[in-house]
């Protein structure tokens, strides 16, 4: 186990926000996974999206930190889509579900790209009051899906691990840089498997 998966602090975050899981879909199978912490009469909370790799206690220090301010933050890990306008779609329904009309997200990589084309896709009826993207891309252009896109819904869980992890730098790194890696590969193998 990582020395942040066996931290005091990640021990106490997941002692004191349970972990949720909500289905708004009418395919059950479609769970999307959650931490909402903080005061529930806030009803424009932080919601946080992970990267492609990432998990819903990700965000687990900015949850403890701002909820200690009196921020009310949510954190995501959602289910599979096959499109865009599905994830939108599914997202909407969630966000219904719990009550909120407009959201600050704050998005990491993948969960970036999604803000962004959640904020694209509800112009008449704005949700987002505002974007945080991290490590993301401002242009998503550069995302125009291809034939062969669908090719990594086939591939074996152990070839997208690799594909995934190989991201990773294989040097020597600061001991917080590395527990953060380890973290996450705990995260993805149990995400996966």
């Amino acid at each position: 186990m990582s020395e942040i998966a066996s931290s005091l602090e990640y021990v106490s975050f997941r002692s004191s926000v349970p972990q949720k899981r909500v289905i708004v879909d009418e395919d059950s199978s479609k769970v999307w996974t959650m931490y909402d912490a903080g005061p529930r009469h806030i009803k424009c909370p932080l919601v946080c999206l992970p990267p492609v790799s990432g998990t819903a206690d990700v965000f687990f220090k900015q949850i403890m930190a701002l909820t200690a301010r009196g921020f009310r933050v949510i954190s995501l890990e959602h289910p599979v889509y096959w499109t865009v306008v599905d994830w939108c779609e599914g997202f909407r329904k969630l966000l219904d579900e719990l009550g909120l009309d407009k959201v600050h997200i704050f998005g990491s990589s993948l969960g970036g790209f999604l803000a962004q084309k959640f904020a694209e896709y509800t112009p008449q009826c704005p949700r987002v009051q505002s974007l945080i993207l991290c490590n993301s891309f401002c242009d998503t252009s550069v995302f125009q899906y291809t034939d062969t896109a669908f090719l990594f819904w086939l591939l074996p869980s152990v070839v997208l691990k690799k594909l995934v992890m190989g991201g990773f730098p294989l040097k020597l790194l600061d001991a917080e840089v590395a527990d953060s890696v380890d973290f996450m590969v705990e995260r993805v193998i149990r995400k996966r498997f």
